[in-house]
């Protein structure tokens, strides 16, 4: 789950700080901030050449969800990609620089009414204890990055995210848990993953057209989302 990596990345920071580094002595250097608006900002991915950095962004008044915005390095300029409605996560760039991808659950007809009871929630004064949101609506979009055009490329019922490009553009790996909505689970899967959305996730992988989708996991339990650091092989998978 995200919460493995972050007490991964914890126990990385322990053993820096434990390998004779001095306590006042900074882990990082040349840190440089990025974002300046909204409330949060993450998940932030280079393109290819690094000139560009994709991310999602807590911004919008009227919308108390991440959209996904890309910023150019050079200028600074910050446009933002996803509709502005539901919520998104998860993106990445094409290797061409032409297409962008990242999820999201603006297609929902009910997006706009959670938006207004988050709102209305957050305005409440309550506190709700972090939690990431499995959303069965959440779909992977491929946004052309001319044109603005979004092409649906999973249309699954069930939390298709966390995706991103294999090095040649060629294809998409990303996480789902869709075998929880398609009546393949038994009686014990489904108890658990009443309460765990997480329990029934896999990591699959499709064409960039969301075609010839492939699943790669199939033992029970989180799989872990996909990461787009690691180089994705592209021979076809034999079953």
């Amino acid at each position: 789950m995200r919460l493995s990596f972050l007490v991964c990345v914890f126990l990385l920071v322990l053993a820096a700080a434990g390998n004779g580094r001095a306590a006042d002595e900074p882990l990082l250097s040349g840190v440089r901030q990025l974002t300046f608006e909204g409330k949060r900002a993450g998940e932030g991915y280079f393109n290819a050449d690094a000139t560009k950095l994709i991310f999602q962004l807590e911004r919008d008044a009227d919308n108390p969800f991440y959209q996904i915005f890309l910023m150019d390095l050079e200028t600074g300029d910050v446009e933002r990609l996803s509709p502005g409605i539901g919520k998104t996560t998860c993106a990445w760039v094409h290797p061409s620089d032409k297409l962008a991808l990242y999820a999201s659950t603006h297609d929902d007809p009910a997006a706009e009414s959670e938006m207004q009871a988050e709102l209305d929630f957050r305005a409440s004064g309550m506190k709700r204890r972090y939690a990431w949101d499995y959303d069965e609506e959440f779909e992977i979009y491929a946004h052309d990055l001319t044109t603005g055009a979004r092409t649906n490329l999973t249309k699954a019922k069930g939390y298709d995210a966390e995706g991103a490009y294999s090095p040649d553009g060629e294809w998409v790996v990303f996480a789902s848990n869709r075998l929880a909505y398609s009546g393949e689970m038994t009686a014990e899967d489904a108890k658990t993953f009443e309460h765990d959305k997480s329990y029934m996730m896999d990591i699959y992988r499709m064409r960039a057209d969301g075609s010839d989708v492939q699943r790669l996991t199939a033992a029970p339990g989180y799989d872990g989302g996909t990461c787009p650091g690691h180089p994705i092989s592209t021979p076809p998978v034999t079953t």
